[in-house]
C-alpha cells in the first residue's frame, strides 16, 4: 500500500475500507478511505440503505471486510489488538442492549470483561453525568426492563463513557426520542467530549438537520456505499 501521510491530531485513518457481496449488484461499502481526528464531531448523513449503519460497525470491525487497512494511532490493527481497540472505539447502536437487574449492574457487568481489567465501577463520576442532566443516584437502582427509551440511551451512553473511550461511535441514538430526551443525550455527548477534546472525537448518524448543525464541525455523507466529506 501506498505510504500515506496522516494529520499530526489523527486518532484513526481508514484506507480502502470495501464489502462486496454476491447478493448485492454493487459495494455496501465502496472503497472508502477517511481519517478521525482529535476533536472532530461528525455527523453522518445517508438515506436509507446507504450504508452508515454498516460503515459504523466496520470501523469497529464487527463486519466482515473484503478489504481495508485501519491505523491506529500510528500502528497497524492487526486481530489480536481488535479487543484492545473496541475498548477505545466504542459502537452504540439505536435498541442498546443492557442485560437484567439494575442501572448499576449494566455499569458494573461491563467491566467484568478480561479487556476491562483494572477498571473500576467509579460512582463518584457517574453522580457527576447523572447530575449534570439533573438525576440523582436513585437512577443507578432503577431496574433495566424499566427504563424508558431515553432511559435506556442514558445507561447505554453511562456504560461506553466509563470506559473513557477516544472514539464513539453513535448510531441514531435519538431517533425514537422527543426534543426534551434528545437534549439529555446531547448533553452527556457534550461533557464527555468537553473533558478532553484534545483527545476524543465521533460520529453521530442523524437525519434531523437541526441537530447535525449543533452537534457537528465535520459533516460526512453515505450515498450508495460512497462516503463523502465536508467541513
Amino acid at each position: 500500500m501506498t505510504e500515506m501521510s496522516y494529520p499530526v491530531n489523527h486518532l484513526l485513518a481508514i484506507h480502502g475500507l470495501h464489502i462486496l457481496k454476491s447478493s448485492a449488484p454493487k459495494p455496501l461499502l465502496d472503497n472508502i478511505s477517511v481519517f478521525i481526528q482529535a476533536g472532530d464531531r461528525i455527523s453522518l448523513e445517508g438515506g436509507s440503505g446507504s450504508g452508515k449503519s454498516l460503515l459504523l460497525r466496520s470501523i469497529t470491525q464487527l463486519e466482515i471486510l473484503n478489504q481495508g487497512e485501519f491505523i491506529w494511532k500510528g500502528k497497524p490493527i492487526h486481530k489480536a489488538d481488535i479487543p484492545l481497540y473496541r475498548s477505545h472505539v466504542i459502537y452504540l447502536h439505536q435498541r442498546p442492549s443492557l442485560g437484567a437487574g439494575t442501572v448499576e449492574d449494566s455499569l458494573r457487568q461491563v467491566l467484568t470483561l478480561k479487556i476491562h481489567q483494572g477498571k473500576k465501577f467509579s460512582e463518584s463520576m457517574t453522580a457527576h453525568y447523572l447530575a449534570e442532566i439533573g438525576l440523582d443516584k436513585a437512577f443507578l437502582h432503577k431496574g433495566i426492563h424499566n427504563l424508558s427509551g431515553g432511559e435506556a440511551q442514558i445507561t447505554a451512553l453511562l456504560r461506553a463513557i466509563q470506559l473513557k473511550p477516544e472514539i464513539l461511535l453513535l448510531d441514531e441514538p435519538t431517533a425514537a426520542l422527543d426534543a426534551e430526551k434528545a437534549a439529555v443525550i446531547e448533553k452527556i455527548i457534550d461533557c464527555w467530549f468537553a473533558e478532553a477534546p484534545e483527545n476524543r472525537a465521533y460520529v453521530w448518524v442523524t437525519h434531523n438537520m437541526d441537530q447535525a448543525a449543533r452537534v457537528s464541525n465535520k459533516a460526512w455523507k453515505m450515498v450508495q456505499g460512497k462516503l463523502s466529506i465536508s467541513y
